[in-house]
């Protein structure tokens, strides 16, 4: 009896070598199940990288806005303060030729002033607006990279 124990159970060694390779590509233990595990956490991660950074695009929007209606206020006022300038004219300081000629600096100057003021927040507005667009491109690049990295893990994964 003891022979055909030891028969069985080499015949049945193939059997279960065969069933425990199996239950271990089940449970993912083989090298190809390491490998598979390795890219769902790596398209995990890049998955949890592009939603920060679509996080930060929405912020980046939402501070982008805050800055341009504070540009656009300041730059209405200064539109405003432009105009008057122009009709702030002080009929007593327009006695005399010499007296006109002081005002004339005056008058001139607070015009250049205001209008200095105005180019300059037009300006830094301008470049809200350039910094803005680069800043959301380069976010959409990398956005773009990490679905591109997903797809070419996916492919070969599967």
């Amino acid at each position: 009896m003891k022979r055909e124990t030891v028969k069985t159970v080499e015949k049945e060694e193939g059997f279960f070598s065969d069933l425990v390779a199996e239950v271990l590509k089940l449970l993912k233990m083989d090298d190809a199940g390491r490998v598979s595990k390795f890219f769902k956490k790596e398209v995990k991660r890049l998955k949890e990288e592009i939603k920060t950074f679509e996080m930060n695009k929405q912020t980046a929007e939402m501070e982008f806005e805050r800055q341009l209606s504070k540009y656009d206020s300041q730059i209405e006022d200064a539109e405003e303060a432009v105009k008057e300038a122009y009709t702030k004219i002080q009929v007593e300081e327009l006695t005399s030729n010499e007296a006109m000629e002081n005002f004339s600096a005056k008058y001139w100057s607070n015009i250049n002033d205001k209008e200095y003021l105005l180019k300059s927040l037009v300006d830094a507005r301008k470049r809200a607006v350039e910094q803005y667009e680069i800043t959301v491109k380069e976010r959409d690049e990398k956005i773009a990279k990490r679905v591109q990295r997903i797809e070419k893990i996916s492919k070969k994964s599967v």
